[in-house]
């Protein structure tokens, strides 16, 4: 692999929830990554969030073996969500008892990072549980209905996730999950929570990809400087329609090509740079 100039800049980060917005919604996705912008939210939706981040604090303090019970977040609410995820899933929460395939590596809010085609792709598990043949992302989700399962599975999570795991671990494909548990969702009849969960094996043909393609290393060189003034430039250099619109299209492309090679997922290009292009206003 080529050096990298010492004066190079270092690598876009995308996770998935960028990777999401890219695909949903390219004017979100311009306003956020590069104009740094913050979107106003509704009142509810920002009480969802809150509610969220303070369960995967609470989960994450609970792993680390800290005291949860003085926790603001432990009210009737989170305790009583607590207690049904445990109830339904006692194997997450007990220790390991596997003679054959114990756990080695156990971790709350565990961040992990691949370099490629000039991009870091990064996630951060919820819970990841390793073993010598197996390997658990588990994923809490907080909406008070289920997604459905045709939703999830082309969700960016879904296909990044366990692709990054693999790229980082000696573990065969075969042999990674990510399981999504609802935490908050309830039974009709009963009102009584009833956390579901949706498994996702994954395998060799999700992480096919062409690792050795010698035209690779040529594609990110030369797109190395359209890339990085279309970064400056979306920070605040404004310019014509016509280059905002090429340098996005150019962006875009890049952004795409890294992912066919990973064989993690395709954009339209047209939309993302036509979207963007007319968002930006310039």
């Amino acid at each position: 692999m080529t050096s990298s100039p010492v004066n190079a800049q270092p690598p876009l980060a995308l996770s998935q929830g960028l990777l999401n917005l890219l695909t949903t919604c390219p004017r979100k996705f311009q306003y956020t990554y590069f104009d740094e912008l913050g979107l106003p939210i509704a009142p509810e939706q920002q009480a969802s969030v809150t509610w969220g981040s303070q369960f995967h604090l609470l989960m994450q303090q609970r792993e680390l073996g800290l005291p949860i019970d003085s926790l603001p977040a432990m009210e009737t609410d989170f305790r009583e969500s607590l207690e049904a995820l445990i109830a339904v899933a006692p194997d997450l929460f007990m220790p390991d008892l596997s003679p054959t395939d114990p756990v080695t590596f156990r971790q709350s809010e565990h961040r992990r990072t691949v370099e490629f085609g000039g991009y870091l792709l990064t996630v951060i598990y919820d819970l990841l549980i390793l073993r010598s043949e197996q390997g658990q992302i588990i994923d809490w989700k907080t909406y008070l209905q289920p997604c459905s399962r045709l939703v999830l599975a082309q969700d960016w999570q879904t296909r990044l996730y366990p692709y990054v795991l693999a790229e980082t671990t000696t573990l065969a494909p075969s042999q990674i999950s990510i399981t999504y548990w609802f935490v908050r969702h309830r039974d009709r009849q009963s009102n009584c929570l009833q956390p579901q969960q949706l498994t996702f094996a994954y395998g060799d043909q999700q992480h096919e990809h062409r690792e050795g393609n010698e035209g690779m290393q040529d594609q990110r060189e030369a797109h190395a400087e359209p890339l990085d003034r279309a970064r400056h430039h979306h920070r605040g250099h404004r310019e014509g329609d016509q280059q905002q619109h090429r340098r996005t299209d150019q962006h875009a492309r890049v952004v795409q090509q890294a992912l066919a090679d990973a064989r993690l997922g395709d954009l339209d290009v047209g939309r993302c740079r036509g979207a963007i292009g007319r968002a930006a206003g310039r």
